[in-house]
């Protein structure tokens, strides 16, 4: 199959178009005929050697797809070949076909196209995770969220959902207020940053890690049915992902230097097919 083939962890310069070996639907997965695949700053640290796990080379990159089941796994029940889905794995999207967890896909609703399926698991899954699940909302409280698209603004809140790290986050463990949640999703900006741990003592607030993918691995039910919940809002048009670019799949250097490089508002998506 065509697919984005990564043969060491050299970063994007590591990175070819080629051809890889079909994946099959072990017990418990789904393979589906990719349509489009989102591209995320996880996959530039990952081919990179700079994220938390290492697959084996070579092997494809990319945590989210959409398209349409070709076959199941042995104990697959949530889904039939021909269903339309939107599903992930740590890598493999950026080729013809995927093989994913069925906990880790739901069904496209007909308003949603493999485009905008494609743009909707990593983000707002983690998004629900953190705000929801983890921080519990509540109507009437300010969140403060860095890597939103554009400068950061600097206010003493409720819950802080931090994609960035470094300086920021040690600026807020001060701005805290009484009762808040701090939510650490990733370090964009490099640095790991540590918290002097009288400060969430101070103001009684906590520090609630969001690890959306391993939460998916540790409960794939509750997983799968926030996925749902997400789609159906994205349905409804309570939820709208912003796409910036639909670029072909032959283009995935383009479209990686531009997350990688911060120079893409919302989602940059791989046309496969």
């Amino acid at each position: 199959m065509r697919a984005v083939i990564c043969e060491s962890f050299g970063g994007l310069q590591s990175l070819k178009l080629g051809q890889m070996p079909e994946p099959v639907a072990a017990a418990g997965q789904i393979l589906v005929d990719v349509h489009a695949a989102s591209v995320s700053f996880m996959d530039c640290l990952l081919v990179a050697g700079k994220y938390q796990m290492r697959p084996e080379t070579p092997f494809v990159p990319g945590t989210d797809a959409a398209g349409v089941v070709a076959s199941v796994g042995e104990g697959v029940t949530r889904f039939e070949p021909g269903d339309r889905v939107a599903c992930g794995n740590w890598f493999g999207a950026y080729a013809e076909k995927i093989a994913a967890p069925q906990s880790w896909a739901a069904r496209l609703p007909p308003a949603v196209d493999y485009v905008a399926g494609s743009a909707v698991r990593h983000g707002y899954g983690t998004a629900y995770y953190g705000l929801v699940v983890s921080a519990r909302l509540r109507p009437g409280e300010t969140v403060f969220v860095t890597g939103a698209g554009g400068g950061v603004g600097l206010a003493a809140v409720d819950v802080f959902f931090d994609i960035v790290g470094g300086e920021v986050f040690t600026t807020m463990t001060r701005l805290m207020s009484w009762g808040g949640r701090m939510l650490p999703i990733g370090f964009t900006s490099g640095q790991i940053p540590s918290v002097a741990m009288n400060l969430p003592l101070l103001k009684n607030y906590s520090i609630l890690g969001i690890f959306w993918g391993a939460w998916g691995e540790r409960d794939p039910q509750a997983s799968a049915a926030a996925d749902e919940k997400v789609f159906e809002w994205v349905a409804q048009g309570k939820l709208k992902p912003y796409v910036q670019a639909v670029l072909p799949l032959e283009k995935f250097m383009t479209a990686m230097q531009m997350v990688r490089d911060r120079k893409a508002l919302g989602r940059v998506v791989l046309q496969v097919r």
